[in-house]
Parts: C-alpha cells; structure tokens; sequence
C-alpha cells in the first residue's frame, strides 16, 4: 500500500464539501464533524490500516512520501475545523497562541521554516522503532509548529490516538471526546493532559537542554531556573526605542520579549554574543523565602537590559534573528531527544535513571 491508504477516494472527497452539516445546534454540529472524521478515516482505509499489525503500517509509512503526509494531515485539520476537505493552506507567519494576561503566550515559527521543520520531523517519525514514540512526536510537532489557524490541539489529539492505536484497535469513544468540542472547547485538553504531557511542560525540557549548551553542563545542573524576570504577555518597550527600527519589527521584538520561556533563550544567546551585557545576568544561590526552600536561579534582568542604552538597534533586529533560529533548534532537539534517547536522561520519581521522552506519557 503506498500514498495515502485508498487514495483513490481522495478525488472524490476533495469534490465534496464534507463540513456540510445538518442542524442548527452547536452540539449537533460538533457531533457530525466527528462522526466526518470517522466516515474520512473509514472511506480512506486508514482505520483498517491502523488496526492491521504493526509491520504493514510501518510498511505504508515508509514507502508514503512525506508530501503525502503533510497533505493526509491538513485534510484531517479541515474536518476537525469545518473547511472545505480541498483546502490546502498552511498558516501563514505571525499565527500565536494568547496569554490570559494579554499578548502572545506562543510564536509560531514563520511558515517556510514550518514546512522545512514538519518534513523533518516526518523523517525522525518514520526512524523511531515504536508506534507510541511516534505518536508523541507527531502531537508535539504539531503544537509547536502551529501549521493550521485552528484545531491544531484537536489534529495533534487525533494524530497522537491513531498512531498509539496502531495493531491495538481504536477506541472510538474515547477519540470523539478528545477532538470534539461538544461538551466545551477545552474537555478534550483536559481528559488528554491525564495521557500526555503538556506541550509547555515538554519544552521545558526541551529549553533545559538548549540552555545546557548555552551556559555549560555545570551551570545547567546547579541552575536549573533561569528567568528573563520580566512578565510574560504584553511587553511595551520604552518610547525611545521608537525611531530606532520600523513599527513591525518592533511589535516583533516585544512579542518575543513576552513569550514565555523561549525569551530567557533568546536573551541568553544575544547576552553570549556581547560580553558587554553580561553584567545583566545575575546567580542567585539556593535560599529560604517565608519558610519555603528556593532552588538556585540563574535571572537575567532584562528590565535593567531594556532601561540600559545597549539594546542599540542591530541588537533589536538580532533578537528577531536568534528567535528565529531557536525555533528551529527547539523543534530540532526534541527530534534528538526521541531519536536519540540515551543522550538525554533524568531521574524518575522512583530515582531510576531514564530517557527524558520516557516522562512524557502519563502512565496508568
């Protein structure tokens, strides 16, 4: 079996528009784009395909091209989010997640490095020798490249329960909770996070190990916080940085000042290239604070970096330009982490030595 399972009915429901629902009620239309999600799965073979045994689906995944894939997945995207089956768009650069506290909580990679970035992690897939592996790549690929303008949590749900369920049957009841929003938006997040890891709790892991090689092990290890110590959200740089780049550059800036976590990265990498800011990183020692012990923290004051005259208009745009790129060595090192799993390990709560990837799924 090759291309995509019974791909020969990809025509003909490309010529319909499958989001064509009866009902005016939100839940009756909630229920038939997951019944649509079946009826495609069942039309296209890939439900008979993933309760056949291992060996044939791993047969078919590594002889179906990667563009096969890609387009296999948008169709399943515009089911879960109601566009016409046809529809190929990825979504375009500056697509993000919110903060509750106003302004951007996530940034997606810009769209050429999402394509580049997917094909990628569709090699990496197809390497890995277990099918549960593969289904926690998928989802967590999907959520940090964000490639659609919606559904991408319910497509990563979907993939994730298909790739799990390979030779183990699918338990269909359980799917259409995780990627409907028919009890509320967010009852499949909440029954998926007792299965998985949160994406922002794997890229915590993922940044530990970005700023390992920033820093050094020794510092990585006796540091394992570090901070910018400015609030995530809605960042406003100070009016004189205005006529120091265009308006849209930066807007970029202080969307990347206010995404949490990556920023501490960004800042970290911009500080390692000019030894006249590290005076803004601070050690501070493990310590008590109202009776509860602290670990040691490695901050930097980006306040005091921001108020200073050093953040000079080519290390503007150079922020843009290393957040870029670490997008692109995050979505990298957690291909690394499933691919090579004995070089990233930690201690379990039973103090066992394991894999990092190994803490990723919830276990029973």
């Amino acid at each position: 079996m090759s291309s995509i399972p019974g791909s020969s009915t990809e025509t003909e429901l490309e010529n319909n528009n499958i989001h064509e629902i009866e009902g005016d009620s939100k839940d009756s239309q909630v229920k038939d784009e997951a019944d649509q999600v079946f009826d495609f799965l069942e039309k296209t073979r890939f439900l008979e395909l993933i309760e056949s045994d291992s060996d044939n689906f791993d047969t078919w995944l590594q002889n179906t091209p990667n563009e096969r894939l890609l387009r296999y997945t948008t169709i399943l995207n515009n089911v879960l989010s109601g566009k016409h089956i046809s529809n190929r768009d990825i979504a375009k650069e500056g697509n993000y997640i919110g903060s509750l506290v106003g302004g951007k909580h996530f940034l997606a990679p810009d769209t050429e490095s999402k394509l580049s970035l997917f094909n990628k992690s569709l090699d990496t897939i197809k390497a890995l020798d277990n099918n549960q592996d593969r289904a926690l790549l998928a989802y967590y690929t999907l959520q940090n490249l964000h490639l659609y303008t919606d559904a991408n949590g319910r497509t990563g749900r979907l993939l994730f329960s298909l790739l799990n369920s390979v030779g183990k049957g699918l338990k269909v009841e359980e799917v259409r909770d995780i990627i409907t929003h028919q009890k509320s938006e967010t009852a499949g997040r909440v029954i998926f996070k007792n299965k998985v890891l949160r994406p922002q709790d794997v890229n915590r892991f993922v940044n530990k190990e970005l700023f390992r090689e920033l820093r050094g092990h020794e510092i990585a290890e006796k540091y394992r916080l570090f901070t910018a110590g400015i609030h995530a959200g809605d960042v406003k740089l100070p009016e004189k940085y205005r006529n120091l780049v265009p308006t849209r550059k930066l807007k970029k800036v202080e969307d990347i000042l206010g995404e949490n976590h990556t920023r501490d990265l960004v800042l970290l990498e911009l500080i390692n290239r000019y030894p006249d800011l590290e005076q803004f990183v601070v050690l501070k020692e493990a310590r008590e604070y109202m009776g509860v012990a602290v670990d040691p923290l490695l901050k930097i004051n980006a306040d005091k970096l921001i108020e200073s005259d050093l953040l000079t208009r080519d290390r503007l745009v150079e922020i843009t330009e290393i957040h870029k790129e670490l997008k692109k060595k995050q979505i990298a090192k957690l291909l690394d982490i499933f691919e090579h799993p004995q070089k990233y390990t930690t201690t379990n709560k039973n103090g066992e030595e394991v894999p990092i990837k190994d803490l990723f799924l919830i276990k029973d």
